[in-house]
C-alpha cells in the first residue's frame, strides 16, 4: 500500500461537493491511510506492551504517560504510582539511571 505523497487537496480552490469521482478517490485513499496508521497503532502497542525492554512515556513536563510492566519492575514501583510521579521524582530517577548506566 502507498501512502500519498502530497496532501489530499482540491485542484481549483471551488467546491468538491458535485464531484463524486474525486470524492470516492479521496475515501479510498483515506481509507488505506486509516489501516497504515491503525496498523502501526497496534504494532507500536504490542511492542511497548510485550517487549523485553523497559519503556516508558513521558510529557514536556516529565510526567510518565504510559509505562510498561518491564519498566515498573526496573524501577520497583506499580504502575500508578509512576503516572502519578512529579517531575522532581522523575528527574530524580533519570540521574539514578544515568549514574547506573555509566
Amino acid at each position: 500500500m502507498k501512502i500519498p505523497k502530497k496532501p489530499l487537496k482540491p485542484k481549483n480552490k471551488k467546491t468538491i461537493a458535485g464531484s463524486s469521482k474525486l470524492m470516492k478517490s479521496t475515501n479510498g485513499r483515506n481509507a488505506v491511510v486509516l489501516r497504515i496508521i491503525t496498523d502501526d497503532e497496534e504494532r507500536f502497542r504490542s511492542i511497548f506492551e510485550e517487549g523485553p525492554l523497559g519503556m516508558a512515556l513521558v510529557d514536556l513536563d516529565f510526567h510518565f504517560t504510559k509505562v510498561n510492566a518491564v519498566f515498573c519492575k526496573m524501577l520497583g514501583y506499580s504502575k500508578r504510582e509512576l503516572l502519578s510521579m512529579t517531575s522532581k521524582i522523575l528527574r530524580m530517577l533519570i540521574m539514578l539511571l544515568k549514574m547506573y548506566n555509566r
